[in-house]
């Protein structure tokens, strides 16, 4: 993850024939950023909370273009992955097989999307079989996944 401290600011842009009118912009080594909003209001806001972080002397994401403060939050919070296997594990017990299949399954297919953009992996189908054979099958976590699922699963 590549920071900076170059940080430039543009004025808020109004874009009348957008559902989301006001666009906040900014440059971060050059790179352009913007997000969107509904009122000047919120867009007023948002952009006075990232000059306020380059003010403070935050470096900036490259990539994302947010402060380092917001990239730590983001990662702070409860990832999917995390949230479905505890899931798993709190109604595995008390819920019968074909649930628990019928479960496995839907976390198995819904999952793949909750990654993040831009990351790739090369076998759907290993990824999906990691998913409902190991991930969401708490019988099955007594040992480790197989290699080829460990390598889809991260």
């Amino acid at each position: 993850m590549a920071m900076s401290y170059k940080v430039r600011f543009w004025e808020i842009r109004e874009r009348p024939d957008r559902r989301k009118g006001f666009e906040v912009r900014w440059t971060v080594s050059g790179r352009e950023k913007s997000e969107s909003f509904l009122t000047k209001g919120l867009a007023e806001s948002r952009r006075a909370k990232l000059m306020t972080a380059a003010r403070d002397g935050e470096p900036f994401d490259t990539q994302s273009g947010l402060p380092a403060s917001e990239i730590r939050a983001l990662k702070q919070r409860t990832i999917w992955y995390v949230l479905a296997r505890e899931y798993i594990e709190q109604r595995w017990d008390r819920t019968p097989g074909n649930t628990r299949r019928t479960l496995a399954d839907a976390l198995a297919t819904i999952t793949p999307a909750f990654v993040e953009p831009g990351a790739v992996y090369r076998a759907p189908r290993v990824l999906r079989r990691a998913l409902y054979s190991w991930a969401f099958n708490k019988n099955a976590w007594n040992a480790d996944a197989r290699e080829e699922w460990q390598a889809a699963l991260d």
